[in-house]
């Protein structure tokens, strides 16, 4: 399975519906003997289901974050631009960038 998958499915199942047996008839005493008889067919019977399948897959890598210089010490107000690039997923992962263990805004 892949992202293509995902998607709306239904299953059908259509039956010929037969006229319900006759009820039985006396036979006389005489056990065992029955007369068969063919069912008319009255139309047909159809049921569905649909369900919606999501195909869920985890990005295969943890993110990447490039940019800046890892060496180089930065004061307040410093200007630094960093990427954050995560492989593809689905649903799509939500990047969220922490500073200290706080949210950055």
């Amino acid at each position: 399975m892949d992202f293509d998958t995902t998607g709306r499915y239904r299953c059908e199942v259509t039956v010929k519906v037969r006229a319900p047996p006759p009820p039985p008839v006396s036979d006389g005493g005489r056990r065992g003997q029955h007369q068969a008889q063919a069912q008319p067919l009255q139309g047909f019977d159809m049921r569905e289901l649909v369900k919606r399948l999501t195909v869920i897959e985890l990005p295969s890598h943890r993110p990447v974050i490039t940019g800046g210089d890892p060496r180089r010490e930065y004061r307040a107000g410093d200007l630094l631009n960093l990427t954050c690039v995560s492989a593809p997923s689905n649903p799509p992962s939500q990047l969220e960038w922490w500073l200290n263990r706080r949210p950055v805004r």
